[in-house]
Parts: structure tokens; sequence; C-alpha cells
């Protein structure tokens, strides 16, 4: 005996046309709907560039196996049950729909019996348990748990609701049907046979009504979903997996402006936009993960961007109006610190820095309506090739210590001091701290006089011509020497050497600070003696989270003493406040953000341990308030010179 069952059973064939018509129907409208995203992704410019092989990798990782999404437990869970539940049912109905309509009536081929049925029937009740209780869970989170950083619209309700009466109404039609057709090892059906055993005393005339009342009330409101996702937040289940295949997703550079070819510096209207940039914007699913790890927010400043990305969505229905001061205020776009934590966190990789920087580059390029600080830190620049605006020496506060170039010799490698390191005194102590360390083992390098800003500060602030000048000077200047590499004792020089000078012709290996003393560690050039001390370590965002150096300045402190790690380290680390412009613009805050992350550090340790002078400064700004001679704020190679045997 042959173990199937009817797909259509206690279903009049008036009904049968009818539910295929109004799915017709009802797959146009979904049709009509994403037409409509198209129309608005396509008001952007340039092309889609396609790159299949990454493309279909983060479908898989991010968008199927929902990776970023489990990052958060519980919420990672609720979400997919909610997805694999949805996307297996409305799979198996599609297999059903092909069986009924195409192989059974044209091929006479019944493939849904025996093992295969028993099989299919426990998978599609598996999933409609994973979608209730995702679904259950969902709502209990709503109601009553009430995360701050969610957003409460009535859509979002509708969906969850409509979710909930589709899973339980087809699972009490399903045990209606067990009943009536007396499904054959129904067990397969394990939730439906669980709801079966409620009703099994029930008149079969009333058996057959109540399932075909329930049978109409699911597909309704199965096909009101359908033809509603594209107009509900319930679109990103489609449009989150397009971002994914166009987004990318280890992205740690800005990309260049082509003065020549392009007419756009920035963005200030729908046009103005890349068009994978729109569909970042358009796949946004408002979970608010980006504004939780955001130190902007943290600290109350004017910028969430979470708000930023729903504000842009509303281009979605006025295409014509201008973005800043109309949908986002100046003083948003520039509380950000590019930390780029909201990037890394959010489930589907919306480009919210390359968005902020974009936003920037338009008033920096376009309408000059930067604040005045940070106008005056670009003609500083400009003029003097630091933001300081010093005329005087460079190196003139250790140029006693240090080994200028000479065209006609070759180096190992060239110290790049870096702005903040040169003109600070707190940092010129590192550098005559890194410089003792170096003159010290002997080793042969050298500092070359013509040394300027690398453009970190204006290419982040939005002026990308005055980077772009910057980076050829100084790449020029770096070709008159001989050299094998460059060593920076900056993160922000770093990310710019590695990763934003190669478009410009940069080809010459860089190394951070950290990764070259742990070199001189392992080679037994430095030997450190150990202690019991217990040492807190900040990751900077240019060295972490950017370059995914985490490593080497933990090996290093453990040579010391006892690493003890704050809660937010390594790829969530808590940004110092600088970055971005941010160490000479003071946003509207309630609290600062290098005064919240120096007591997440300080209540770890009071031997606090950096690797970057933005970091150093901001961190030494709430010390000189504090005044407490028990802190100990160092650069990781000040705290190796004092360890030295």
């Amino acid at each position: 005996m042959e173990i199937k069952r009817e797909i259509f059973w206690n279903i009049p064939n008036l009904l049968k046309f009818l539910f295929y018509l109004f799915s017709f129907i009802s797959f146009l409208i979904f049709l009509y709907g994403i037409y409509l995203h198209f129309k608005f992704w396509n008001e952007g410019r340039g092309n889609f560039k396609i790159d299949f092989k990454k493309g279909f990798k983060n479908l898989i990782k991010y968008g199927i196996l929902q990776i970023k999404v489990l990052d958060e437990k519980f919420s990672g869970i609720m979400h997919l049950f909610i997805y694999s539940g949805f996307l297996i049912l409305f799979l198996g109905t599609f297999i059903l729909t092909i069986q009924e309509r195409i192989t059974e009536p044209f091929f006479k081929i019944h493939f849904l019996k025996n093992f295969p049925f028993l099989l299919f029937e426990f998978i599609m009740d598996f999933a409609a348990l994973l979608l209730i209780i995702g679904v259950i869970i969902a709502i209990v989170r709503r109601y009553f748990i009430k995360p701050k950083r969610i957003t409460y619209e009535f859509d979002f309700y509708l969906i969850l609701w409509l979710l909930f009466f589709i899973g339980i109404t087809g699972v009490i039609t399903e045990s209606f049907r067990i009943i009536g057709e007396k499904t054959p090892l129904p067990f397969f059906s394990f939730l439906g046979f669980l709801f079966s055993l409620f009703f099994k005393n029930l008149d079969l005339y009333l058996i057959k009504k109540l399932h075909l009342i329930l049978w109409i009330i699911h597909a309704f409101l199965s096909l009101f979903l359908i033809s509603y996702i594209p107009y509900s937040s319930f679109s990103h289940i489609i449009f989150s997996l397009l971002n994914l295949f166009f987004q990318e997703t280890e992205k740690n550079y800005i990309e260049k402006i082509d003065f020549e070819k392009e007419e756009f510096f920035g963005v200030n209207s729908l046009k103005d936009f890349k068009k994978k940039e729109i569909v970042g914007i358009d796949a946004c699913i408002k979970c608010g993960r980006c504004e939780d790890v955001c130190p902007a927010n943290e600290a109350k400043t004017p910028l969430s961007p979470k708000r930023v990305i729903l504000n842009l969505k509303k281009l979605y229905k006025d295409k014509g109006i201008f973005i800043i001061d109309n949908l986002i205020k100046v003083d948003e776009i520039m509380s950000c610190t590019t930390c780029l934590n909201c990037f890394y966190k959010c489930p589907i990789f919306v480009p919210i820095v390359d968005i902020i920087i974009d936003l920037r580059r338009y008033l920096s390029l376009s309408l000059g309506k930067l604040p005045k600080t940070l106008s005056d830190i670009l003609r500083n620049i400009e003029r003097y090739g630091n933001p300081y605006g010093e005329t005087s020496e460079r190196f003139l506060k250790f140029k006693d210590f240090l080994n200028f170039a000479d065209e006609n010799k070759e180096y190992d490698f060239i110290l790049w001091i870096g702005c903040v390191s040169a003109f600070e005194p707190r940092a010129q102590r590192v550098v005559k701290s890194f410089i003792n360390l170096l003159n010290k083992l002997k080793l042969n390098y050298c500092v070359i006089k013509e040394e300027k800003c690398t453009g970190d500060i204006a290419r982040r602030i939005g002026n990308e011509y005055l980077f772009q000048n910057l980076a050829f000077e100084n790449i020029n200047n770096l070709k008159k020497y001989k050299f094998k590499r460059i060593l920076t004792l900056c993160p922000h020089c770093y990310h710019v050497f590695k990763n934003e000078y190669k478009e410009f012709g940069f080809d010459k290996e860089v190394i951070h600070h950290t990764q070259f003393l742990e070199e001189l560690i392992l080679s037994g050039k430095i030997k450190l003696k150990k202690s019991d001390f217990d040492f807190v370590y900040h990751d900077p965002c240019y060295l972490g989270r950017y370059n995914k150096i985490f490593d080497s300045p933990r090996k290093i402190i453990k040579y010391m003493g006892n690493l003890k790690e704050t809660e937010r380290n390594r790829e969530n680390s808590f940004c110092c406040g600088g970055g971005g412009g941010n160490m000479w613009f003071e946003a509207i805050s309630e609290r600062k953000i290098n005064d919240i992350r120096f007591y997440q550090l300080l209540k770890i340790s009071k031997n606090i341990v950096t690797s970057c002078p933005y970091c150093l400064l901001m961190f030494d700004a709430v010390l000189k308030l504090k005044e407490d001679e028990k802190i100990n704020l160092k650069d990781i190679c000040e705290y190796v010179e004092e360890f030295s045997i």
C-alpha cells in the first residue's frame, strides 16, 4: 500500500480554482512591489559590480547560514527559527504546487509518497514548530522585554501576528486532515498529530467543516502575507540577501573619487548614491545592533547610525528631497568616529560608515559647510602639512636621536613618526622611548625630513581632494629612498599606507610598531622581565577592527605580566573617540566617549596599555582630570623599554 495524502483533501474544485486565481493575483502584487524597489535602486549612479564568487559566498555564509545574526544568541536564535521555519514552509508549499499542478496531471508522477512523503511531513511540521516558537519569542520580546534599540512600529506587530496565525492555522488544519483522511503513520506529522488528539472524538462532518473554514483562513492569510512582503519591513528577507550578494563584507577602506571621471563629490540626494549603497539602505532590518555598539550613540551625541539609515529610507517615498539639514543634520554626520563597529555588527553589512563619509564629502567638497574647527584643521594640513598648523621643524623635539634618510644608502625600514606623535608632547615621549630602543639595538632605519600628514584626517573629514594630493606627495617623496618597509607608530598611518595608498601606486610592506616589537622579542633582540602586574589593553579601532592586529600586543604584554581583558575587547573594542576627525571636533554629548572607555579600562586594571597616539591622548585627557598617580597609562613601547633587561 502506498503511503501518501491528497493535497487538496476536502477542498471543492471552485475553491481550488479561486485559490490559484488569488495566488496569481497575490504573486503579481508581490512582483510589482519588487519592481518598485528595483526602480528605487536604479535612481542611484553607476552599475552593480558583481563578483559572483564573493557574492555567493556571502549569500551562503551570512544569508542562508545566518552567521552574523547568531552573534547575539537570544535574538539570533529567535530570528533563525522564524527565518528557517518560514523559508522551509514556503518551499514545501511550492513543492506541493509543483506536484499538484505539473508532475501529477502531466507526467502522472506522484513523488510525495512512501518515505519521501513521511520525511516531507516531518520536515514541514518541524518548520512550523520553529516558526511558531520563534514568533512567540519575538512577541514576548517586543511586548514585555522591550529592548531600547528595536523599532516599534505597527508594521512589525502585524507581520508577527500574521506569521503566528499562519503557523497555528496550518497546524490545526493539518490535524483535521489527519483525522478526516485517516492519514497513515500520522505521528510523522508530529505537530498536527499532537493537535489531532484533542479533536479525535469530534463528528466527521464537523471535522470537515472546521477543516474547510481553517483552510480558507490559512490560505487567505498566507496569500495576503506574500503580497504584502515587498511593502513591509518583512521585505528584508529578500533585500538583505541581495545586499549580501552585492556588498563587500571584509571592507576596511574608503573608495577613492576619480576626479577626472566622476561628477559626484559626496551625496546629498538619492541620485548621488551608488546603486549598491541604496540597496544597503533599503535592506536595513532596523534591528539596532549598530546603535548598540556605536560609541557616539553611547555618549548621547546627535548620531545614531540606525536613525541615519532609517531617515535615508524616507527617500523611497520622497526621491527628490535633499538629505543634509532635512533628513540628517550636520552634527549627526560629524559625530561619527569611523570606528567601523556598526558595519561589522550589522547582520547584512549595511555600509553605514561609507555613507557617512560620502555625506561628509558633500559637506566638505560641494558645500564647504564643515564646522569651523575642522575647516581650520584642513587648512593647516594644506598649508603646513600637519593638522596643528606648526611651522617649526617636525622633528625638532627629537632630531638629535633620529637617523635622517640619505638617498645614497639603503635601509631596512623607514620610521614614519606621524603628526600626532610629532607635535603632541605626551605622544613625543612615546617617540623618544621607541627611538631609544631602535638606537640601542643599532637597527638600520631612517626618517625622511619630507614627512607630511598621510591625509587620514582629511579623507575621513571628507576632503578627498586634499587626501589624494598628500598621497601622491608622500609616495613620490618615499620613492627617492631605498628601503624595504615602512614602520609606523600610529594605526591611522599604518592603515593608510597598507590599505589606501595602494590605489595610488604604493606597494611597500607596512608594519606597526606592536608587530615590530613582537619580532624583536621573538628574535631575542629584546628580553623582558616578567612581573606580577595586571595589565589591561585597549584595542585601537584602526589597528584591531580595521586591520585584525589583535595578538601581537597581547603576546608582548604576557611577556611583562598578566593580561586582563575588558568586556569590550578585540573586534568589539569600544572606540577612544578620537577617530574620524573627532580628536579636533568636539561633538555635543552628555558624556565624552574617551571618558566612557577610560573607565571601562580602569575598572579592570590601573596599568593601561595603548598602541595608538590618538588613544593615548584621548585617555590622557581624562587622566589629567583624575590626578591619580597610581594609574599607569602608557604606550606599549614605553612599557617594553621599562621592562627590558
